[in-house]
């Protein structure tokens, strides 16, 4: 094993944490270490150049889940 690559790992978040605590979509964030892997190395800014996407997904969520509470109680009938 490669325990300096494992401890990155593990402590993924520490790459973007400034820009990410922050953020309205924490918690629907789907970006992941794999986002992060440029090749070499994990990257901050290789894993933050997914973050608008990552953005528009949770605003899709968020729509999606008010619809579905909309129909399911009877609004939109």
């Amino acid at each position: 094993f490669n325990l300096k690559k494992a401890e990155d790992l593990l402590n993924i978040g520490r790459l973007s944490a400034d820009k990410c605590k922050n953020c309205w979509a924490f918690n629907l964030c789907n970006v992941c270490a794999k986002y992060a892997d440029n090749g070499n190395s994990l990257s901050g800014d290789f894993q933050n150049s997914v973050c608008k996407d990552s953005c528009l997904s949770a605003e899709w969520k968020i729509k999606a889940e008010i619809m579905r509470r909309e129909v399911k109680g009877g609004v939109l009938k």
